[in-house]
């Protein structure tokens, strides 16, 4: 435990040590990306099933992120899309740096977690974005992304229960990444699902009223898969394609 509680403080020290050596955005920024990793690899090492999830959401989102308006990303987050995919990438990088503070037993503990257990795993946006704000205020609009990244469309998510478009661009692209990431790798507590059908599952969770996610950074989500399904895990050359195009077709209705 007395391990766990020191995780915080050795990645603060990490993060800033990786962003301040040079400006944001400048070509240092494969330099700063390395140590980030380094960083999320001490979380991820806890928790074998998650190894390598941190990279995996920041490469499906960036992936995402391509393939949405460059209009939309001006209309809700003031930015150029270089600027957004750079976000984005980065943000997918940091979005469980919160899971810093969270015990081994609750990470891996394959039951249902009780009452106590869900709400300390529910606190662990919120502990990113608190220490990612103190690394400065560039980091403002990513930490907002992390923060929100596991509300829901239809305002059963958390920490704050955020509706539609009340949840950050960047959040809701996290969102459809670290689902899927999830699904097709399995965790302790459920099997792992075949690429094709997270991506169908995906789509039934965007469709409807009820829906869980954003129908346009769903779109996009086909669209990245259909352009670049190797990144997305799938193996089979053309096997997704009529799927997607099915997919597409149902989103529509």
């Amino acid at each position: 435990m007395e391990e766990d509680l020191k995780f915080p403080t050795v990645l603060k020290n990490r993060i800033e040590l990786a962003l301040k050596s040079a400006a944001y955005f400048d070509k240092e920024l494969k330099g700063q990306i390395l140590a980030i990793k380094e960083s999320i690899r001490s979380i991820e090492e806890r928790e074998p099933h998650a190894v390598g999830h941190s990279e995996k959401v920041a490469k499906y989102a960036r992936r995402i992120a391509e393939q949405l308006d460059e209009k939309l990303i001006l209309e809700e987050n003031q930015m150029s899309k270089e600027n957004f995919l750079k976000e984005i990438f980065l943000a997918g990088l940091l979005h469980d740096i919160g899971k810093a503070g969270i015990s081994k037993q609750i990470l891996l503990k394959r039951h249902p977690l009780n009452e106590s257990e869900w709400e300390q795993i529910k606190v662990h946006p919120c502990s990113a974005y608190l220490l990612l704000r103190m690394c400065g205020e560039r980091l403002k609009d990513m930490s907002l992304m992390i923060l929100h990244h596991h509300e829901r469309w239809n305002g059963s998510g958390y920490p704050y229960g955020l509706k539609g478009k009340e949840i950050p661009l960047g959040s809701r692209v996290l969102g459809i990444a670290d689902s899927y990431e999830v699904m097709i790798a399995g965790r302790v507590y459920h099997e792992k699902v075949p690429p094709l059908d997270a991506m169908s599952e995906i789509v039934t969770m965007s469709i409807g009223e009820d829906r869980l996610y954003d129908k346009d950074v769903c779109r996009a989500f086909l669209k990245a898969l259909k352009a670049s399904p190797l990144d997305f895990s799938i193996k089979k050359k053309d096997e997704h394609i009529e799927l997607s195009e099915e997919l597409e077709t149902k989103l529509s209705l």
